[in-house]
């Protein structure tokens, strides 16, 4: 059986590696509220800068899609050609009745 000297001298080897620790933790959690304040004052400016450019959008007009318009209508690729075939077919029906 341990006796009282025994017991009161683990006590405090465990009273000081928990002081140990809790010093660590506390370094730990002033580095973490450091960090924590340079990262809210770089969303808040980030925050601030989206404002900005919403601002600038919503203030251009919109932009027209001429990617062809300097295309006449009969020159348009993107257009499907006619054949010629299809329509002297219903020319020819037509003169035909």
């Amino acid at each position: 059986m341990l006796n009282h000297l025994e017991i009161i001298s683990r006590l405090e080897a465990e009273n000081a590696q928990l002081k140990a620790e809790k010093m660590a933790l506390q370094a730990n959690q002033a580095s973490l509220k450091q960090a924590n304040d340079v990262l809210t004052a770089r969303v808040a400016g980030l925050e601030e800068k989206v404002r900005l450019l919403l601002e600038q959008l919503a203030q251009k007009p919109p932009k027209k899609d001429s990617h062809n318009s300097h295309n006449p209508p009969s020159n348009d690729k993107s257009k499907p050609k006619r054949t010629r075939c299809v329509f002297r077919k219903k020319v020819s029906v037509n003169q035909g009745s």
